[in-house]
């Protein structure tokens, strides 16, 4: 045994200067930020329960804590089967002055864990009773904590109410929401998420490659592989890049659907995009099909031109890729 803990490396073996010395070093510092953290966090929920469970409870110890320890606090009481101290700093976290955005990430995220989505809708209309916004963080947890109760229908309805009550949120929330309609299949849903999330005049809240995964997800599920070609040219006519898993999805549909012209099209077009035709020679990287960019440019026209030659059943061109 001594021999094999003298082959073991180790920082203090390895020779000064060299590649391994600093990523051992940086593998050893992280390591130990790491366990520094756990640490930290420990001691801090170890603080916050003790506090709680005083008759009454110690608000000078809560006061003195900074609001962050109290979020990480949260986790730790339902790891530790400590539920009955859950609302008990809930409550306290609802009336600090500081409280934000991340306290109500952090509340929804603490009953999700404690499988108490019904305590997560209270506190939600209670909040919203005196009109707090809870931001994207606070809107993306309460959506993930109905998505991990299984229950669409909560998620379509607290969607709802945070659309009529103007609450801020990002395409992170949509997207939480699209994730979970088209893990179950349910496209219709889905789909009404997403046109209203093409709608967003912010930037921000604009669909992205994520929702464009979730959207080709529902579509596999679901069998709706008539949804694909609209889909692809909503995704192109929004500028979203789609990366390699995507475009298999993309493919994959199109396969099922029996419209090979469209499965050989998005191939293609995968290969332009993603500078993939490199390694290939002669008469397919000087084909017709030009550069990557201007294949997005044109991409109806390249569509049209595989559909002429293709016997399978398909559309005869793209259109002007309109939603």
């Amino acid at each position: 045994s001594s021999s094999s803990r003298s082959r073991r490396l180790s920082v203090f073996n390895i020779p000064d200067d060299t590649p391994q010395l600093a990523a051992a070093s940086a593998a050893a510092a992280a390591e130990a930020a790491a366990v520094q953290r756990f640490s930290n966090h420990a001691v801090g929920a170890s603080l916050v329960a003790k506090a709680l469970s005083q008759q009454p409870i110690d608000r000078a110890a809560l006061d003195g804590l900074e609001i962050v320890f109290l979020h990480l606090a949260l986790p730790r009481l339902v790891q530790w089967k400590m539920h009955h101290l859950l609302p008990v700093l809930i409550d306290y976290l609802l009336a600090r002055p500081d409280m934000n955005q991340h306290t109500c990430g952090a509340v929804f995220n603490a009953y999700a864990l404690a499988n108490r989505l019904d305590l997560a809708l209270s506190t939600w209309n209670e909040l919203a009773g005196r009109c707090f916004d809870i931001g994207p963080f606070g809107s993306s947890a309460l959506i993930k904590a109905c998505a991990r109760a299984r229950d669409i229908g909560a998620a379509l309805q607290v969607f709802d109410q945070l659309l009529r009550r103007r609450v801020s949120f990002n395409a992170y929330t949509y997207n939480c929401l699209l994730q979970l309609c088209a893990s179950a299949g349910r496209m219709d849903d889905a789909l009404a998420v997403y046109n209203l999330q093409r709608l967003e005049t912010e930037p921000a809240n604009l669909p992205d490659a994520y929702s464009y995964t979730a959207l080709m997800r529902g579509v596999l599920v679901s069998g709706s592989v008539e949804l694909t070609q609209q889909l692809f040219e909503n995704m192109l006519e929004d500028g979203v890049a789609a990366d390699p898993p995507l475009y298999c999805n993309f493919i994959n549909a199109a396969g099922r659907a029996g419209n090979l012209g469209l499965a050989r099209y998005l191939y293609q077009h995968m290969m332009l995009s993603l500078n993939l035709t490199a390694g290939r020679s002669g008469s397919s990287s000087s084909s017709s099909r030009g550069s990557p960019s201007s294949s997005m440019d044109s991409s109806s026209e390249g569509y049209a031109e595989e559909s002429c030659n293709e016997p399978a059943e398909h559309p005869a061109s793209k259109g002007s890729g309109t939603a």
